[in-house]
């Protein structure tokens, strides 16, 4: 067959082979199996003509006449590819360059845009192919028909639309897989919410407890929480896993389950009643250093964690692998506390040390992670140490709640707004004393025992 078909060899071949209205796609179908070709030319002709060059590239073909046709068949039946014809009837019955409207509302519809279009147009000018590219079109075939060209051109364009349609699917199941891992997301930060206290801020009988919890990733490996061990004794601790996201917040949970009185106590000597005396800082570390080894969850953890009799102020401590935490005498005065051991995970055969100390009636405990100390100013700087000593200098004799707002404050301040990179959790406990304790010792000091 010549490169170009006479239009009576067309229309003799058209009918003995394709049968004419018969080549239409059922309008009921709405799922492509295959490359699909919506030819739109308001000359039957024409649209012959292009069905039998296209026979054998294996796609199926739809038609339409006028430009609301077009539109329909665009929408419902989701082609692989349009070829457009410029000069065609609009609502009004006249032919005119209907195409560019069809071009413009097709690539303005969010479900039809990413259709290749390819415009056929007997008019040669630069001027209206440019006219044409810029409304959206992939290409331009001009008229009369080259086999070959036709070919081509719709052979690249169903190639292109292909991956458009894969990357469109993988588009599809990704957001599908975003909104499964944010809804977990909100899941397991529920389940980390779980853990913390009720309420940020809180006053019990001898103590006022106040904290703050911000996640890097709206959850985090990052948890605090206090309890009774009995009506004179009171638990508060503070975690930091590695990491961060669902994994290190699981693990906390796990942490936070080994750390409820009930828990801990079986797992010490399975007994029943519970002994402050088994709470001891230093053998809680190495029980968690035991049971939670890095190659069982392939992460560490550090851990303080602190007792205080509610009674006389008396408070013992460890710490493993962790900041640490930081004692506010009511005078102003800051003291660090520095006994302790190595992270959790470990399995070490070195001693978790305890300390010891007391506190007097409007003394604090201060236990922050490391997202505190290692919070970054614009220009890289951390705040460290010293910018949380000048941030608790200011908080002697506050209550709790007051100096954890200080610190965000500060930390807000010095990082100029930005998002924390790391989990941070800050935690204070004030001592209210007890008018049954005795006073405490003059020059009373911290101290460390084994």
């Amino acid at each position: 067959m010549p490169s170009n078909f006479s239009n009576s060899a067309l229309r003799n071949s058209h009918i003995a082979e394709f049968g004419g209205a018969k080549m239409e796609t059922d309008p009921a179908a709405t799922a492509i199996t295959r490359d699909t070709v919506l030819i739109v030319d308001d000359e039957p002709l024409n649209r012959d003509l292009l069905a039998l060059v296209l026979r054998g590239e294996d796609c199926e073909l739809l038609f339409a006449g006028d430009s609301e046709s077009a539109v329909s068949l665009a929408e419902t039946k989701q082609p692989s590819l349009i070829l457009l014809d410029v000069m065609m009837p609009g609502k009004d019955g006249k032919v005119a360059r209907h195409g560019y409207d069809v071009c413009t509302r097709l690539k303005r519809d969010s479900a039809t845009a990413h259709i290749p279009i390819v415009f056929l147009s007997a008019l040669h000018e630069r001027a209206e192919r440019i006219r044409g590219l810029r409304l959206g079109a992939s290409d331009f075939i001009a008229k009369p028909f080259d086999r070959g060209e036709v070919v081509a051109r719709v052979r690249s364009q169903l190639a292109v639309s292909r991956l458009t349609r894969e990357l469109i699917a993988v588009n599809h199941r990704l957001v599908e897989k975003q909104v499964n891992l944010d809804s977990d997301l909100r899941a397991a930060a529920d389940i980390q919410r779980a853990l913390l206290p009720a309420r940020i801020s809180e006053r019990l009988p001898g103590v006022q407890i106040a904290y703050r919890l911000d996640p890097s990733e709206g959850v985090g490996g990052d948890v605090c929480n206090y309890h009774n061990l009995d009506e004179h004794h009171l638990v508060a601790y503070i975690v930091d896993v590695s990491g961060h996201g669902v994994p290190a917040a699981m693990l906390a949970v796990a942490i936070s389950r080994s750390l409820a009185p009930p828990s801990l106590h079986r797992a010490i000597d399975g007994s029943a009643g519970i002994d402050p005396a088994m709470f001891a800082p230093a053998e809680v570390m190495r029980r968690l250093d035991r049971e939670y080894p890095i190659e069982r969850f392939d992460k560490f953890f550090t851990i303080c964690y602190l007792v205080i009799d509610l009674r006389t102020g008396e408070f013992r401590y460890s710490r493993a692998g962790h900041p640490m935490p930081v004692v506010v005498r009511r005078e102003g005065g800051l003291e660090l506390l520095a006994a302790g051991g190595t992270i959790i995970g470990l399995s070490s055969t070195l001693p978790f040390e305890e300390g010891i100390g007391r506190l007097a009636p409007h003394d604090m405990i201060v236990l922050y992670t490391d997202g505190v100390t290692e919070c970054q100013a614009p220009d890289g700087e951390f705040f460290g140490d010293d910018g949380l000593s000048r941030a608790l200098l200011g908080t002697a004799g506050a209550e709790p709640e007051a100096a954890c707002e200080k610190v965000m404050h500060d930390l807000l301040e010095f990082s100029g707004g930005a998002r924390m990179r790391d989990d941070l959790t800050l935690m204070a406990v004030r001592y209210e004393g007890c008018a049954s304790a005795p006073p405490p010792a003059a020059g009373y000091e911290v101290g460390t025992c084994d």
